[in-house]
Formats: structure tokens, sequence, C-alpha cells
């Protein structure tokens, strides 16, 4: 049993204020406008180095498995080769070309 009687309503009780909205960030000072460039350009970053990381292993992983079972040594470079050039088209796909003046974030 709870102590609060609101008369099952789901009303909060009387002269309690009503729940606002989560704030939303309102910081307009130019210093953390410019830490949040910061930042997202260094997620940016990381996001590309490792796309061209994990192509490479991927791939890389897959020629070597290739060259254990069929028993050859040209898999793995081919593999590495095409994860970096996989991960390359990735991330120009993704983070290439030119902004759009129209969408402002």
């Amino acid at each position: 049993m709870t102590d609060r009687n609101d008369g099952g309503s789901g009303e909060p009780p009387a002269g309690t204020p009503p729940e606002q909205p989560p704030e939303e960030d309102r910081s307009t000072s130019p210093k953390d406008r410019q830490r949040s460039d910061k930042a997202t350009g260094t997620d940016q970053g990381l996001r590309v180095l490792s796309y061209l990381i994990a192509g490479m292993l991927f791939y890389g992983g897959l020629g070597w498995i290739g060259d254990q079972l069929l028993k050859t040594r040209f898999l793995l470079p081919i593999g590495i080769i095409l994860g970096a050039a996989g991960a390359i088209f990735l991330i120009i796909r993704r983070y290439g070309g030119t902004p759009d003046p129209r969408n402002k974030r």
C-alpha cells in the first residue's frame, strides 16, 4: 500500500508543482560551442580510424582463414587490401562530400 492518497486519478496531489520537461543545453558561450565542435571532430576521427582498422582486421582475418583452409599465401594480403579499400569507400560515402548549406545542424 502507498501512503499517498491521490484517489486513483493518476494526477499529482494538489500543491505539487507540475513536472518540467528536461531542459536542453542552453550554453551559448563561444568556449562551450568550441569544445562541442572539438568533441565532434574527435569523435568523427575516431570513427574513421575504427572503420579502417575494423575493415582491415575483418577482411584480413577472412583472408587468413582462406589461406589456412586452401594452403595458400596470397589471400591474407588481398583481404587486408580489400578491407582497407572497403573502409575508405564507406568513409568517403559517410563523411565525404560538401555539407549542404540548407542543412543547419
